[in-house]
């Protein structure tokens, strides 16, 4: 059902509207890629693949799951794969999917292994080994009761599966196949295969070293040159720790320093950017939310205007043992006005998270009504080309109820982010970039890593060097506006029912770390790749404003693109 639009010049604010309905339970587009094969492996037999639309914020990327096409020599586009990618031949996808349901379990003869090498990641294949029924009871009972119970995504699934000493044994079982494989026949494919399931087992050097071989053979294969700039951020993070113990363990241990807040009535644009976001500092800014609506935001105002458009929107649900991005699971997609209801209600132990949530996107009159503040309307993003990705992404809707989290994590493509709090109170707790590989990075299936240590709980005999990394922290209250510094990662807990606005942005401070950031993306991402192509070219205008007031969203854009 195509969603009611409401009209540009309605009146501000809406009138009251008392119907509430049920949520709309929309299905969710397929992402493609492995993930997806693996997600269709994870299911019975018999069950038909369900299709997806998500409704996406725009901090969360999709990527195809890090594993796929490193074999073959094929690049994904989209987050999507090629069907005939790593195919080996001309043998179709349908006999391919044939060849997988006529097996029942994952051979590692050397017969069967030159078959599926050029078709199966380790994700693919790690999941046809856990749907085959003796192979899944040799997964301890509390995992296999959590997947039946739980609805997580492709790779949180894969991930606890992994994890298992059963599957580990299969997949080194797989690598000692797979070199046997490589020795004999020295094909590039089954160096991607190999990578793929050396980087599964947490072998990084050694994929490391299959996907510089690859790329020797194949130079212009931009999945495995992007598995490769995966694979040497992870061995960047254990290397730092390795080589920089001495000197980390002298620091004082559990370091805890404050944000500072600051009047952001009598700050300049210069002053905010030399003490604040060329220096990468946190801050808290007053007296700047207030200017930046036209009327004043409530959870009443948003039900009023994107409530009674029938605006919908996918969840997040917080997942303690999640490896997706901020350890939040996608949800159902629901009516923003039956969700808002659901705060309200008491008896029901409520963990949806309305979570980064374009306005420009999915509730342009809420949008049109906001004021981009003057520390951040020198958006290098609003320069791009009209249709160009990010450019249209923000500001972003936040609405959650108390005590919701949003585990540690850092923010896409290498971008600065702001936060206006417009009710409730969150506690904010930063990382320096700098102290990254004290927080244990996970980069398994995203540039954007997870991280092993619980901020909130930390295991120090395992993590260590997490007791040696200064910890910044506040707490952020309704009429204020944070500066996040770009690649500082951060924890958030709404301590009350919350409603915030955001955006992410580039300027001279964090211009060049977007940059190599797009450019990674963009060896899988086209769009990505449109974006650096624009940074990179020299004419684009990398110049602040230093005299540039508080701007509307169209202001913004209408500046650079006047004909818009």
């Amino acid at each position: 059902k195509k969603k009611k639009k409401m009209s540009a010049v309605s009146v501000w604010p809406p009138p009251e509207e008392e119907s509430v309905k049920r949520p709309k339970v929309e299905n969710q587009e397929d992402q493609g890629g492995s993930a997806a094969e693996a997600e269709a492996a994870l299911q019975p037999a018999d069950a038909s693949s369900a299709a997806h639309t998500p409704a996406p914020g725009p901090n969360s990327t999709t990527s195809a799951d890090n594993n796929s096409s490193s074999s073959g020599g094929s690049s994904a586009k989209d987050g999507k794969s090629n069907s005939n990618s790593g195919s080996g031949g001309p043998e179709g996808a349908g006999a391919r999917e044939g060849k997988r349901r006529a097996r029942s379990s994952v051979s590692t003869s050397e017969a069967d292994l030159d078959d599926d090498v050029s078709i199966f990641s380790s994700s693919t294949t790690l999941a046809r080994w856990y749907k085959n029924a003796e192979n899944e009871q040799r997964v301890p009972r509390d995992v296999r009761e959590l997947l039946q119970r739980e609805a997580c995504s492709p790779h949180t699934r894969l991930d606890l599966i992994a994890r298992t000493q059963a599957a580990q044994s299969f997949l080194q079982e797989r690598v000692d196949g797979l070199e046997a494989l490589w020795r004999s026949k020295q094909q590039p494919h089954i160096l991607g295969s190999l990578c793929s399931h050396l980087d599964r087992l947490g072998q990084h050097r050694q994929a490391l070293d299959c996907a510089d071989t690859y790329l020797k053979l194949r130079p212009p294969d931009r999945a495995m040159q992007w598995m490769r700039e995966k694979l040497r951020r992870q061995i960047a993070a254990e290397d730092y720790r390795l080589h920089h113990r001495e000197e980390i363990f002298q620091r004082e241990e559990n370091v805890t320093l404050q944000v500072p807040r600051e009047d952001g009535e009598h700050l300049t644009v210069r002053e905010f950017y030399e003490r604040y976001s060329s220096k990468a500092r946190p801050v808290i800014l007053t007296s700047v939310a207030e200017h930046m609506t036209m009327t004043r935001w409530t959870l009443g105002l948003i039900d009023r205007v994107a409530g009674a458009a029938g605006c919908v929107a996918e969840l997040k649900h917080p997942t303690s043992y999640s490896t997706e991005w901020a350890r939040l699971e996608r949800g159902e997609v629901a009516e923003i006005r039956w969700f808002l209801r659901q705060l309200d209600n008491e008896d029901k132990h409520n963990q949806s998270y309305l979570f980064d949530w374009s306005l420009p996107t999915y509730c342009p009159n809420l949008a049109w009504s906001l004021t981009i503040p003057r520390f951040f309307a020198n958006d290098f993003l609003y320069r791009l080309r009209p249709g160009s990705m990010y450019r249209d992404s923000w500001p972003s809707l936040f609405i959650a109820p108390a005590g919701v989290c949003s585990e540690t994590h850092v923010d896409t493509f290498g971008s600065n982010f702001y936060m206006a709090l417009f009710q409730g109170e969150k506690r904010w707790e930063f990382f320096d970039k700098e102290d990254t590989p004290c927080l244990y990075p996970q980069y398994r299936h995203s540039m954007d890593p997870t991280f092993e240590v619980d901020v909130s709980s930390p295991d120090v005999a395992k993590h260590p060097f997490f007791t040696r990394a200064p910890k910044y922290s506040c707490t952020l209250r309704a009429g204020e506006v944070l500066f996040v510094p770009a690649g500082w990662a951060h924890r958030v807990t709404n301590l009350t029912k919350t409603l915030a606005v955001s955006g992410n942005f580039v300027d001279q401070s964090n211009f060049e770390l977007a940059k190599e950031e797009l450019r990674v993306a963009g060896l899988r991402d086209p769009c990505a790749q449109a974006v650096y192509e624009q940074f990179c070219d020299p004419a684009f205008n990398t110049e602040m404003d230093w005299d540039i007031g508080d701007l509307r969203i169209e202001q913004c854009k209408n500046r650079y693109h006047p004909k818009e």
